[in-house]
C-alpha cells in the first residue's frame, strides 16, 4: 500500500495545500488543493515485466514506486546511461548535415560535433530513417525538406520532464544524501507527434515513470502544479481515489 501521508501526517498535510497524487490503477494525475480537485489528467504508470522475456540491461519494466517526493527539476532530460541511447541528447538540440553530407552535426555550446561520437552508427542514413517513423517527414521539423529534422526531437522522455527526490528531512529542498528518483513525469515522441497532428495519444504503460500527454502536461503546467518543491505522492496499483475528494 502506498504512503498516503499527504492527507494522514499533519507535517505534510496542511489544509488548503496544493498537492499532485497519483493513482496508476486509476490512471490518473490529480492536482489538489486541499480535498479539492482542481485538475485531473490522465497518466499511465510502469507495469510488471513479461515472464520469460528478455530485457537490454537497465530496460526492465516495474510498476511506479510508491511514496511520497518532491519536485526538484523541470526541463529537457538527457540521460547519462546507454539505456536510453536516444535520450543521450536534449530534446530540441539543433541539428545540422555534415558538409560532406553523410553525417549529421549536433550542437553543443558554441560548437557543432559529430551525433555520432556521441551514440555509434548515428549516420544521416540512420536519422532519416527514425524521422520517417517517428514523424513521417513532418515538416514543421524540416524547415529546408532534406530529411533531417532540424533539432533532436527522438528523446524518450520528450521535450521536459517533471524529476522529483525522496525528502528524508521534509524541508522540500534535494539536500546531499537524498535520492533522486529514475522515474519522472514525462511524455513520449509518438505522443508529442500525434499531439502535432491533432489526434489524441493513446497512453501506454511505462517502464516505470509516469507517461502524460502533452495536452495533460501543458495543461498541468499552465495551473501552476509543476514547480520545484512541490510534492507529489504515488498510490499502489490497489488504490481507489478517494471518496472524501470533491471537484
Amino acid at each position: 500500500m502506498a504512503d498516503t501521508s499527504g492527507w494522514s501526517k499533519k507535517d505534510w498535510y496542511r489544509d488548503g495545500e496544493t498537492q499532485l497524487h497519483f493513482f496508476p490503477g486509476s490512471r490518473l494525475l490529480l492536482w489538489l488543493k486541499g480535498k479539492t480537485i482542481v485538475g485531473k489528467i490522465e497518466a499511465w504508470g510502469g507495469e510488471k515485466p513479461a515472464k520469460h522475456v528478455h530485457y537490454r540491461p537497465g530496460t526492465r519494466p516495474g510498476l511506479t514506486t510508491p511514496g511520497t517526493y518532491v519536485i526538484y527539476a523541470i526541463g529537457p532530460y538527457v540521460s547519462p546511461t546507454n539505456k536510453w541511447v536516444n535520450s543521450k541528447i536534449a530534446w530540441g538540440t539543433p541539428l545540422i548535415v555534415s558538409p560532406h553530407g553523410d553525417r549529421i552535426l549536433y550542437k553543443t555550446g558554441l560548437t557543432w560535433a559529430p551525433i555520432d561520437h556521441l551514440i555509434p552508427g548515428l549516420d544521416r542514413a540512420t536519422v532519416q530513417e527514425m524521422f520517417n517513423v517517428f514523424y513521417g517527414s513532418d515538416p514543421k521539423y524540416d524547415s529546408n525538406r532534406d530529411g533531417v529534422p532540424d533539432t533532436w526531437i527522438f528523446n524518450d522522455f520528450g521535450p521536459i520532464s517533471i524529476r522529483y527526490f525522496t525528502d528524508s528531512n521534509r524541508n522540500r529542498k534535494l539536500d546531499a544524501g537524498e535520492r533522486k528518483m529514475g522515474e519522472m513525469i514525462h511524455t513520449t515522441p509518438q505522443d508529442e507527434h500525434a499531439t502535432d497532428l491533432g489526434q489524441d495519444p493513446r497512453l501506454q504503460r511505462s517502464h516505470g515513470c509516469i507517461h502524460v500527454k502533452p495536452g495533460g502536461r501543458d495543461f498541468f503546467s499552465s495551473l501552476g502544479a509543476f514547480k520545484v518543491g512541490q510534492l507529489i505522492v504515488t498510490h499502489g496499483e490497489g488504490e481507489a481515489v478517494p471518496s472524501f475528494l470533491h471537484e
